[in-house]
């Protein structure tokens, strides 16, 4: 995959690469979120008038200002639990499939989204 590529078109869908602004490689770790209707009215809309991927997903996912402090986290203390609490606080998603993902994946994931 394109580490610049905002949505991925599969069977029919259309999903959001909720972090895209993150990836720097091809094969780095891809948090998807699906359209919904409305979004993929709107998404098939603004691609016939012209708008580029990264304008279409600014208007669905408008870029967010990071806060100025930052705290320090040995992610090897924390558990699998709270792991998937801080990504799904940084994507601003509920996403229940990371439960099911290696403690080690979730580490990888989660220092790819806190840059």
């Amino acid at each position: 995959m394109d580490s610049n590529q905002c949505f991925l078109r599969f069977q029919n869908n259309v999903y959001a690469f909720l972090n895209w602004r993150l990836r720097e490689k091809p094969f780095d770790v891809m948090v998807l979120h699906p359209l919904d209707t409305r979004q993929l009215v709107t998404y098939q809309k603004l691609l016939k008038q012209g708008r580029t991927d990264e304008s279409i997903f600014n208007t669905f996912f408008p870029p967010v200002d990071k806060p100025k402090k930052r705290v320090l986290i040995d992610v090897d203390l924390l558990t699998k639990e709270q792991l998937v609490h801080l990504i799904c606080t940084i994507t601003r998603e509920s996403l229940p499939s990371l439960s099911r993902m290696s403690t080690e994946d979730l580490k990888t994931l989660f220092s790819v989204l806190d840059r």
